[in-house]
């Protein structure tokens, strides 16, 4: 990601020098240069895929495993977070989801599957909230 960054700035860094960069494009109050520059050292702001949903006790998950260039070598299963945080997957084990970020999940499972070498060989995992249906406490 840094590389795509700098690519760009070294693109936008030649194109000024060169003069070759359009006046409508250019503010006069902040070049886009400093405008990536600022982007690069924000380091607050989610990643470009990672998603600003955490999921939470009682969301209902679904993962989703499969090879890119195998046909149907898709599997699908779901479960319910529990108050612990927790959820529990046929095939693939338990794994603590609660206050986490599907993309997190994701890189867990991937590393489950790839150390047990569970029929996959370069595995696409997708996570996703499917719904949220707190789960009721007793007093």
């Amino acid at each position: 990601m840094i590389r795509i960054f700098m690519m760009a700035y070294l693109i936008l860094l030649g194109l000024s020098i060169s003069g070759c960069a359009a006046d409508r494009y250019s503010k006069p109050e902040r070049t886009i240069i400093e405008e990536l520059e600022d982007a690069l050292e924000e380091p607050s702001s989610p990643g470009l895929h990672q998603s600003p949903v955490f999921i939470a006790n009682g969301d209902k998950i679904e993962i989703r495993i499969f090879e890119p260039v195998v046909i149907d070598s898709d599997y699908t299963t779901r479960a319910i977070v529990k108050n612990d945080g927790v959820c529990s997957f046929p095939h693939l084990g338990v794994f603590r989801c609660g206050g986490l970020r599907p993309e997190t999940v994701e890189n867990q499972v991937e590393d489950v599957i790839l150390s047990q070498k569970l029929l996959f060989i370069n595995p696409v995992v997708e996570v996703s909230i499917i719904s949220h249906e707190p789960i009721p406490t007793t007093d």
